[in-house]
C-alpha cells in the first residue's frame, strides 16, 4: 500500500514475505471477495483462515479456486478454530485433516 492510497497515514515498515514474525491473518467466511482490496493488501497478509466448517461443506472445486487465488497473491491458506475443535470432540480429526490436505 502506498502513501498515495492513504495520504497522511504513516506506513509501518514490514519484513518481506515469508515472515516468521509479525504475521497477519485474515478470516475468510467464503463470502464474495473484494479482489481489488486483496490484490492491494496481499503484501501485508500472510495467511487467510477459512474457518467454521466451511471447508467441509463447500463444493471442492469452489474451495480450490479460492485457495489458488490466495496462493497466486502469495497468501497461505489455513483452517482451524471451530472446525478442528468439533473434529477433536467427535473423534474424526484424522478424516477432517485428510479432507483439508486434499
Amino acid at each position: 500500500m502506498s502513501e498515495k492510497t492513504h495520504p497522511g497515514l504513516p506506513l509501518i515498515a514490514r519484513e518481506g514475505k515469508p515472515r516468521d514474525r509479525g504475521l497477519s491473518i485474515v478470516s475468510d467466511t467464503l463470502a464474495p471477495l473484494e479482489r481489488g482490496f486483496l490484490e492491494q493488501a496481499s503484501e501485508y497478509i500472510d495467511y487467510a483462515k477459512i474457518g467454521l466448517s466451511l471447508p467441509l461443506i463447500v463444493e471442492k472445486s469452489k474451495l480450490l479456486e479460492r485457495v489458488r487465488y490466495y496462493h497466486d497473491l502469495g497468501i497461505k491458506v489455513m483452517s482451524g478454530g471451530t472446525l478442528i475443535q468439533v473434529a477433536i470432540k467427535k473423534g474424526i480429526i484424522q478424516q477432517v485433516l485428510e479432507r483439508l490436505r486434499s
